[in-house]
């Protein structure tokens, strides 16, 4: 359902809100800090996918 999907996208967000901030305060290389956003991203845009194909 849409609240689901909605559910899905804002925890991807946080999530990488949350991996930027942390990466800021530490001082994390910002490549290493792509690879795992975009690692994220990947992993949540999948996820959100198979949950779009599942309520159709």
């Amino acid at each position: 359902d849409e609240q689901g999907k909605v559910i899905i996208a804002v925890s991807g967000i946080t999530c990488i809100t949350v991996l930027e901030a942390v990466a800021l305060y530490r001082g994390i290389n910002g490549q290493i800090l792509s690879v795992v956003v975009g690692a994220i991203a990947t992993i949540v845009g999948y996820a959100f996918g198979v949950t779009a194909s599942k309520s159709e």
